[in-house]
């Protein structure tokens, strides 16, 4: 019986011993749990939250724990700290980037506008070069035409010069009064030829080196009555009669550049409009606001051919009929292309020539006289 008892009672005691000892184990085990949650858990949550929404929009935010200071760091502290400073690393890192890409936007629009600015310049520096260039090939042409013509053109004069002479200075030759005075002519007028050409030349030259024309006032009629007077023992020579237009506009240009334009279109209007010719002056304004120039001559006029290269090339109408040396209407041409205005010709009506010139109009202001007639009545000089 003792020993049923004490079976019995030893196993009431044990259950009770593990009752109480799971009891308090349990408890203990909460206790933990709690103080863990409390103490490291949570704030192992919060920095996972953090570490999950933390981007580049909201690195001004710290990651700061709800909890008491302490006053010894302890690891949760040290990993704050670390991802605080990883958290300044990189808005450092981004503001840096974010600088240097703020200059480099600055350096590549500076760079495209100096790009922009360097293409516009070499593209105005390969016109004008273009220009230049073509102006040089222009003038290389020119040249080479100007020296064609007046070695062509002084041969003859200096030969009969030569000759000439060289008949004058041979004592074996007993030359009569007549032939020695015809020889002297001759040397005059190879003289005058020769002056004649380089005149023309000198005045090319001359109109090549002005950069800048002061344009003023110029009173076409006295123009044209000035070079009537240079050319009157010409005049005379050919018995021409000329014919004055009534109405004669003011112009703009060079009072002396445009009295050789007359003196040549007029030169030429004697030499090759025939036998006892009549000559016709006149200038008018367009409704294109230009003052047109003209001078109308009675010859045969010009083939299409000789029309289209009478400007541009250092020729003659008839090599054997006048002893011009063939500059006079590149001259004209280069003139009148220096003070803004154009040449031409045109045939007249009923037979003959007409070589214009226009110029610019002291007022600019356009006038209807597009159908005026070249060929209506003139007064004569």
């Amino acid at each position: 019986l003792m020993s049923a008892d004490i079976d019995a009672r030893t196993l009431h005691t044990a259950r009770s011993v593990a009752i109480t000892t799971c009891v308090t184990l349990f408890s203990t085990v909460f206790f933990v749990l709690f103080i863990v949650r409390r103490w490291i858990t949570r704030h192992l949550e919060t920095m996972a939250d953090y570490a999950q929404t933390l981007d580049l929009n909201n690195l001004d935010k710290p990651l700061a724990l709800t909890r008491a200071d302490t006053s010894q760091p302890d690891e949760l502290g040290l990993v704050v700290n670390a991802i605080n400073k990883m958290r300044l690393s990189i808005k450092n890192d981004l503001n840096k980037r974010n600088h240097l890409y703020q200059e480099l936007s600055v350096y590549r629009n500076q760079l495209e506008r100096l790009v922009t600015e360097r293409t516009i310049d070499l593209e105005y520096k390969s016109q004008q070069l273009e220009l230049k260039s073509n102006e040089l090939i222009e003038q290389n042409n020119e040249l080479d035409a100007y020296a064609h013509t007046v070695a062509h053109d002084l041969k003859q004069p200096i030969s009969t010069l030569l000759g000439a002479s060289s008949l004058l200075s041979n004592e074996e030759l007993h030359l009569s009064a007549e032939k020695n005075r015809a020889l002297v002519d001759s040397i005059q007028r190879s003289a005058h030829k020769m002056r004649s050409i380089i005149d023309s030349l000198l005045l090319l030259s001359s109109i090549r080196k002005c950069e800048h024309i002061a344009l003023t006032v110029v009173d076409t009629q006295q123009t044209a009555y000035e070079s009537c007077n240079r050319l009157q023992q010409l005049i005379d020579q050919h018995n021409a009669k000329i014919l004055m237009g009534a109405d004669w506009p003011k112009a703009q240009g060079h009072e002396q550049w445009i009295e050789e334009i007359w003196v040549n279109y007029l030169s030429n209007a004697l030499k090759y409009g025939g036998t006892n010719p009549t000559i016709e002056l006149g200038a008018e304004v367009l409704d294109t606001g230009m003052v047109k120039c003209w001078v109308k001559d009675s010859g045969p006029g010009l083939n299409e051919e000789q029309q289209h290269e009478i400007f541009d090339k250092f020729v003659r109408f008839d090599p054997t009929a006048a002893d011009g040396h063939g500059l006079g209407l590149s001259i004209v041409k280069r003139i009148t292309q220096r003070l803004g205005g154009q040449v031409g010709y045109q045939p007249a009506a009923g037979g003959g020539s007409i070589f214009w010139f226009s110029l610019k109009n002291i007022n600019n202001k356009s006038i209807d006289n597009k159908n005026s007639d070249l060929n209506s009545p003139a007064k004569n000089v």
